[in-house]
């Protein structure tokens, strides 16, 4: 074996029982101190093979961070390296001549009282949940969404709620006004940057003929007072302004729609009570990544109608994949009803048949519902120019459709109207 590898065994075997290093050589050039060639070594994955056997050697052994050069290695010292004591020329270390320490004697403890087991779900509870889980309609959301996986906690909440409402029907409240045009969406601005380029935003639409605005907020915006100043804000720069709001911020199957029931229904019935109309469905909440269970959409109706028992209340009619369509492109509608109408989403393109389409979406909601469509132009989100979504907008009112068009103008894909602020063309 050469010097460099009589170094590795033996620096091995030494920290393998917990001796002092030692240099071991075979070669017939004078002996050399270990300190004078392995400065602060790191020994990584080491393996020992047949340790309390005679003749058995020791294998398995890898060193990180060396340069080679010659027979030297030098590598940088290292925090906690094993420590290189008294050197010393000595045989190659034999496993079986090592007098190991004795192994601590280990203290038991006696425990009286209860026997302790594992923490364990009754069967029949489990059942029973599972059994009323299978009865939601959407259970590939409840497949990404981990608060809805045992019982206990928040969605055993809502299951309450969903058999406590589900023969709710709300009041019609009726609203049919093709002047209506709003902007979106207005989010809750982080910090005083995103205030100034939210309400820079609003001055825009004002200045283009706009008269209202959709205010959208997620489960992290949970707060009745913070959601509130937002909304007095809006209403002392733009005081004929009609607001809207929904719940439904996010597009990831891993952002929850059940969040605790009490604090959204609190912000529910406050803006109800200071908004002017209220989306069922919304990006989240849409049909695309959610088809809405009868009892969820009562409890958010209910909640918003204890603020404002006369605020117009719709639903959604969507055109795409749902988690029903089975990768097919589907019109599915999500109005309860006496909904004051319906939302047509992923419908407010370019180049395609206006009256045609709000026909359709008569037949399923009916000739007394008002109709808000969300305007996208040639591209979806914010990609699409200001002037091509102006043109579409006005197809649609013509149509007696009221609009939500999302804000940007075709040069970032961002519709926040916190974040993204709209040129002026």
């Amino acid at each position: 074996m050469s010097k460099l590898g009589n170094t590795f065994a033996a620096a091995v075997t030494a920290a393998a029982i917990g001796t002092g290093v030692y240099w071991a050589t075979t070669d017939s050039e004078p002996e050399t101190a270990i300190s004078s060639v392995i400065e602060g070594v790191k020994i990584e994955g080491v393996g020992i093979a047949g340790v309390g056997i005679a003749g058995e050697t020791i294998s398995g052994a890898s060193i990180s961070g060396e340069t080679v050069k010659g027979e030297t290695v030098a590598i940088s010292p290292i925090a906690g390296a094993f420590p290189v004591g008294i050197v010393r020329p000595v045989e190659p270390v034999r496993p079986e001549a090592v007098e190991l320490p004795a192994a601590p004697e280990i203290q038991t403890v006696a425990i009286t009282g209860e026997k302790i087991a594992p923490a364990a779900l009754d069967d029949a509870k489990l059942d029973g949940f599972l059994a009323e889980r299978r009865k939601f309609r959407d259970l590939r959301n409840l497949t990404h969404d981990a608060s809805t996986l045992a019982p206990g906690g928040v969605f055993e909440r809502w299951m309450k709620i969903f058999r406590e409402w589900e023969d709710f029907q709300m009041e019609f409240v009726p609203f049919r006004d093709a002047s209506l045009r709003m902007a979106a969406e207005v989010r809750f601005p982080k910090d005083d940057e995103a205030r100034q380029t939210l309400f820079a935003n609003l001055s825009f639409y004002a200045k283009k003929g706009y008269n209202g605005c959709l205010l959208v907020f997620g489960i992290d915006d949970l707060d009745e007072y913070k959601l509130s100043e937002l909304v007095y804000q809006i209403r002392s720069t733009h005081p004929a302004w009609r607001i809207f709001f929904t719940f439904g911020a996010g597009e990831s199957l891993r952002d929850s729609v059940y969040p605790e029931p009490d604090k959204l229904g609190k912000c529910l019935t406050r803006m109800g009570e200071l908004c002017d109309g209220f989306l069922l469905a919304w990006r989240r909440t849409s049909a695309h990544l959610f088809l809405a269970d009868k009892g969820y959409q009562a409890y958010l109706t209910q909640c918003v109608r204890e603020g404002n028992p006369k605020i117009p209340v719709f639903g959604e009619v969507y055109y795409g994949e749902t988690a029903e369509s089975a990768g097919g492109t589907v019109l599915t509608s999500c109005v309860p009803e006496n909904a004051s109408g319906a939302v047509i989403t992923g419908l407010g393109y370019s180049n395609l048949a206006v009256e045609s389409i709000v026909r359709k979406v008569r037949s399923k909601i009916g000739d007394t519902g008002g109709i808000l469509t969300v305007i996208l132009g040639e591209r979806a989100y914010a990609r699409t120019s200001f002037e091509c979504k102006r043109r579409l907008e006005k197809r649609w009112r013509r149509a007696g459709c009221a609009t939500i068009t999302l804000n940007g103008n075709g040069d970032v894909s961002l519709d926040d109207m916190t974040r993204n602020k709209q040129k002026e063309e």
